[in-house]
C-alpha cells in the first residue's frame, strides 16, 4: 500500500513540474525578431514612457489605458498649481514603438 501512495504522490509532483516547466518556457521573452520591432530588446513601460516625454517636451507620462490590441495609451502633461496641462495623447504599440498623437501624426519611439 505505501508504494501505490508513493508512486501516486510521485507521478503527481512530476506532472506539476511540467506544467511549471511550461509555464517559465512561455513566459520567456523573445529573442532575435525583425527589425522594426521591440523583440529583441524587450522595453520596459517606464522606458517607453521617458521616451514619449524626452519626445513631446511633457515633464509627465503616465500609461492611461490599453487599447483592445494592446496599444498603449499615455498621457503626456504638466501638473500646475490649478490645474493638469495636457501637451498630447499617445497611442503606442509596445513592440515596434510606433504610434500616432491626438491628431494622428506619426510617433516614433525608436
Amino acid at each position: 500500500m505505501g508504494n501505490k501512495k508513493w508512486f501516486r504522490f510521485s507521478r503527481g509532483l512530476i506532472m506539476i513540474l511540467m506544467a511549471c516547466c511550461l509555464l517559465v518556457a512561455c513566459g520567456k521573452e523573445k529573442t532575435g525578431g525583425n527589425p522594426g520591432t521591440n523583440d529583441s530588446t524587450k522595453i520596459s513601460q517606464e522606458e517607453i514612457l521617458e521616451r514619449a516625454k524626452k519626445l513631446s517636451g511633457a515633464p509627465c507620462a503616465e500609461v492611461d489605458s490599453t487599447t483592445d490590441d494592446g496599444k498603449l495609451v499615455i498621457h503626456l502633461y504638466e501638473n500646475l498649481e490649478d490645474h493638469t496641462a495636457t501637451y498630447d495623447w499617445y497611442t503606442i504599440d509596445p513592440d515596434t514603438l510606433l504610434g500616432e498623437n491626438l491628431m494622428g501624426e506619426e510617433v516614433d519611439l525608436n
